[in-house]
């Protein structure tokens, strides 16, 4: 039986992938009306930037900052050491990674976005890499940072109905998402100077170069994930008209939201396997086995039921104009069963055993088939070669990664 603690943090982690996903799934349809296809594309495109740099400024700090922590947790010099090293390294990047995308998005999309767009993409990169979120994970401690995360959510929706009424507003509607980000880094830094007694230090008794060795194997796998999930869109708006973006962006939200709702229960129990294995192997695996058998069938019957009625649904939801682009939910919502499997296999597994090279190798193995969807296969299928890149490749993943452990397992009964 799954204990209260983690009933609590599944519960707190729920009610955070709400308010960042689920609740701007409510403001689809009206931004969608509001804006109109060509400027919900280009609403799309700049979400999925933004989304792609979040990631690659959190260097992997979601998933070994969070296994460090539950080791750690009680120790206020080590938390505190490991909370400057992680900031001096990700606001370094951030930096790089702001000036790289505003450059990139000069060269291509200087004449639909204006100068107000290329400052949002700025202050999001650095506000995303100052996120602790990873850390109120590792030590379960999620209550304020939920009610918080989600009442500033739920004001920037609020907002959003209230003042953006045409496609002149997609600045304004961009803006209101950056709130929620803002609101928790500066309660998540409140927080751990009164509980942890953090001071700011950008040097002292910690590496930065070690840092960067260290988080550099985690980080890969979350690279090539956001470049998975989130490139095809971009890629899409390279060579198609934003309204195409914006017609097939409906579909491929929807299904994202739904695949989105097992983030709260593998972000709650990771920290738990962490724990775990790093107590027994045997003990670890018999854990995640355990999760697996409840959530895998749960989003499994979520997955058929959007192949037999997604269409629909995006026709309710969105409206008659998106119903062209919606023959994508007859395929597209395998997504949804596949990445729930991978999560289990790969990010569960695999990197709380120190085989973080083989997650890696298989998410680069996903992304180098969804690449080749989005680069080519798209001058010939369209918006259906990113919904074929996202389903092959969370496949490819899956090959791999099975190919690999029972590779490996044979090698240890020929050693044995």
């Amino acid at each position: 039986m799954l204990n209260s603690g983690l009933f609590k943090n599944i519960f707190f982690l729920a009610f955070i992938q709400v308010s960042n996903y689920i609740i701007p799934l409510v403001l689809l349809p009206f931004l969608s009306r509001r804006l109109g296809v060509q400027a919900f594309g280009l609403y799309s495109i700049m979400q999925a930037i933004v989304l792609l740099s979040a990631v690659v400024v959190d260097f992997g700090y979601i998933t070994h900052g969070v296994r460090r922590v539950a080791i750690i947790k009680g120790n206020k010099d080590l938390i505190c050491n490991l909370i400057n090293s992680s900031l001096v390294l990700r606001l370094s990047i951030s930096l790089c990674v702001a000036f790289l995308i505003v450059l990139g998005m000069i060269y291509v999309y200087a004449n639909e976005l204006g100068v107000n767009s290329f400052i949002f993409i700025v202050i999001y990169t650095i506000f995303s890499s100052m996120n602790l979120v990873w850390y109120f994970q590792g030590n379960e401690k999620l209550f304020m940072l939920t009610t918080v995360t989600l009442l500033i959510r739920t004001l920037s929706v609020v907002l959003t109905l209230i003042f953006v009424k045409s496609e002149y507003d997609l600045g304004l509607a961009l803006w209101l998402t950056m709130l929620p980000i803002l609101g928790s880094t500066i309660y998540s830094y409140i927080y751990i100077y009164k509980r942890e007694n953090w001071r700011l230090k950008l040097w002292g008794e910690f590496s930065v170069l070690t840092e960067f060795k260290y988080g550099w194997t985690y980080f890969l796998p979350s690279l090539y994930s956001i470049l998975f999930t989130n490139l095809g869109l971009i890629t899409l708006g390279l060579s198609h008209n934003p309204s195409i973006v914006g017609g097939y962006s409906a579909s491929e939200r929807l299904v994202k939201a739904v695949a989105s709702l097992s983030g709260p229960v593998n972000q709650a129990i990771y920290p738990r396997v962490a724990s775990k294995m790093h107590e027994s192997r045997e003990d670890g695996e018999k854990l995640i086995l355990r999760y697996a058998k409840i959530s895998i069938p749960i989003f499994a019957t979520m997955t058929l039921f959007l192949i037999f009625f997604g269409r629909s649904i995006v026709k309710l939801v969105f409206g008659e104009i998106y119903v062209s682009f919606s023959v994508v939910m007859l395929y597209l919502p395998l997504y949804i069963l596949l990445s729930n499997l991978n999560t289990f296999i790969g990010l569960m597994y695999l990197t709380t055993t120190n085989r973080q090279k083989i997650y890696s190798n298989a998410f680069l193995s996903g992304l180098l088939f969804a690449l080749f969807c989005y680069f080519f296969l798209v001058k010939f299928l369209s918006f259906n070669a990113i919904a074929i890149g996202l389903v092959g490749g969370e496949i490819v993943i899956s090959i791999f990664i099975f190919y690999s452990i029972r590779l490996e397992r044979g090698r240890r009964k020929i050693y044995a």
